[in-house]
């Protein structure tokens, strides 16, 4: 026997589960439930409202307290993208909670992925950079494609093709056709079927060109015309050539220093200080790259060739 108490309570909590429950996934982040009161001779009284508990494989329970008895569905938000979640309801009066339904698992919809992580970005040569990636810390979904974006300062424009679906086991690539020296933006994003999240951002300078020096330099006074030198060299051994840079002036004196940029292998150079020894430097492109040296000798009457 069981006495009614003023706040209209049996001394009892719920001893049955809410039935026909229902849940549905409403979107990545949210799934919808729906039910039924338990049977009224397990209810033990008024029924107060309703708990909703979820959980997933890598988090701890949460609940969500309904208030009254009307209260027969709920949306939950706040979930992650495509992970799967347990659901339970209870009902409970003014003695306390009743047990739970039976759970029932539901995933959430797929969402776009977060930004890929950015293994490395490093320049090959003066016109390739190579560059690794791997899968997003939160792909929320299964990842189908990545796309590579590779632009030179604030350019929107990607001098590489984009790739917009490679192949998701590749991992890294390699960019050719890229400027010497020259700075550009890498982009990379991860695309789930939902679409294309946020990218994650690099910048690479390509490398400046290193050639060899140019061969066989010599250095030869004009005939007689001993304040003219004729200057030659062959093509370097590695290395393309756009020009050459000749710099020249009195041994010991660099201070005192002329430069030419010149396209041929060849050069006459007048205006010389007799009963002199000049240096000359070679090199391709500029400077920084290996550089070939000759001397001649600029006699004072009589032409006469050091070598």
């Amino acid at each position: 026997v069981f006495f009614l108490l003023e706040n209209d309570c049996f001394c009892l909590v719920p001893s049955g589960p809410p039935v026909d429950v229902q849940v549905k996934t409403i979107g990545s982040r949210s799934v919808s439930l729906s039910w039924s009161p338990p049977l009224s001779a397990l209810r033990n009284g008024k029924l107060r409202g309703y708990v909703v508990g979820y959980s997933s494989y890598v988090s701890t329970a949460r609940y969500v307290t309904l208030e009254g008895d009307a209260q027969l569905g709920v949306v939950v938000t706040n979930l992650n993208p495509y992970s799967t979640y347990a659901v339970t309801v209870r009902a409970y009066n003014a003695k306390g909670e009743g047990p739970n339904s039976p759970s029932l698992s539901i995933r959430t919809k797929q969402d776009v992925p977060g930004m890929p992580s950015l293994r490395f970005a490093v320049p090959v040569n003066s016109t390739a950079v190579q560059v690794g990636w791997g899968p997003p810390d939160e792909p929320n979904g299964l990842v189908i494609a990545y796309q590579l974006f590779v632009g030179e300062g604030r350019s929107k424009r990607s001098v590489f093709p984009v790739i917009y679906r490679m192949n998701v086991s590749l991992t890294d690539t390699v960019v050719g056709g890229l400027s010497e020296n020259t700075t550009y933006r890498v982009e990379m994003r991860a695309a789930t079927i939902v679409g294309y999240g946020p990218p994650v951002i690099a910048n690479i300078t390509t490398l400046i060109e290193v050639s060899s020096a140019p061969q066989s330099l010599s250095a030869s006074v004009n005939g007689t015309q001993s304040q003219f030198v004729h200057v030659k060299w062959l093509e370097p051994a590695m290395g393309s050539v756009h020009s050459y840079v000749v710099v020249y002036h009195p041994s010991g004196r660099p201070d005192l220093s002329k430069t030419l940029h010149v396209q041929s292998m060849s050069v006459t150079i007048s205006s010389l200080s007799p009963s002199t020894l000049y240096k000359f430097l070679v090199s391709v492109n500029d400077l920084r790259n290996s550089t070939a040296i000759g001397f001649v000798w600029i006699p004072a009457v009589v032409p006469s060739v050091v070598r």
